[in-house]
């Protein structure tokens, strides 16, 4: 049996410049600081995502952190109606599903919102797994990872997904990965560490063939 893992945000959720209109209203409210523009967040974006906010001059020892996750999230749903599902998203889930593939997500999005707006795309019915963190915090989640690959074979797997932070968890996993550049990290960073990224899910569907 072949699976493959895609992460959410930035890979198959095209939420880029609704991530940038919250974080640049985080850097209004809390820093009074002026806007970033697209290039500075390609190359700042990190998780765990309390670095990301760490780079751009957040300071937790006079900040909660979990006041700004709150205040993102709520920002970031105030947007929803602005965030779509990535060009190319359907053709690659029945392109994968047609070569046998069953299919899995793992996000650090909290999971009940995660299945949410699975629904609210209508892509749901795609994917046999759909697993997220328990909080909206924005962790790592190699740990959900590691547990979805303890019964499957890596050399049957792919991952497909947009971060160092992906590439890093497909690497310990012993899994092939495939990043979208320029979604939430720039694709001249991601070719720093990886050799198979691509302009778009149409191209990673090409080279699946």
């Amino acid at each position: 049996m072949k699976y493959a893992i895609f992460d959410f945000n930035g890979t198959i959720l095209d939420d880029f410049a609704v991530s940038l209109k919250c974080i640049n209203f985080l850097l209004a409210k809390y820093l009074n600081e002026g806007p970033i523009d697209r290039q500075r967040y390609l190359e700042v974006f990190t998780f765990p995502v309390i670095d990301y906010y760490r780079a751009l001059g957040f300071d937790f020892d006079r900040l909660d952190y979990d006041d700004i996750c709150v205040d993102f999230i709520s920002k970031y749903e105030s947007l929803k109606d602005e965030y779509r599902l990535m060009e190319g998203a359907v053709s690659l889930f029945e392109h994968l599903k047609a070569q046998g593939y069953r299919l899995a997500i793992i996000s650090a999005s909290k999971e009940d919102k995660l299945r949410k707006q699975c629904d609210e795309l209508g892509i749901s019915g795609y994917f046999e797994t759909i697993l997220g963190t328990k909080d909206i915090k924005g962790g790592l989640k190699e740990d959900i990872a590691f547990n979805y690959m303890q019964d499957k074979n890596p050399s049957d797997c792919i991952y497909i997904g947009d971060t160092l932070a992906d590439l890093k968890i497909a690497d310990a996993l012993g899994i092939r990965c495939y990043l979208l550049g320029d979604s939430h990290q720039s694709k001249s960073r991601l070719l720093e560490k990886c050799a198979n990224v691509y302009d778009s899910l149409k191209e990673i569907e090409t080279c699946l063939e």
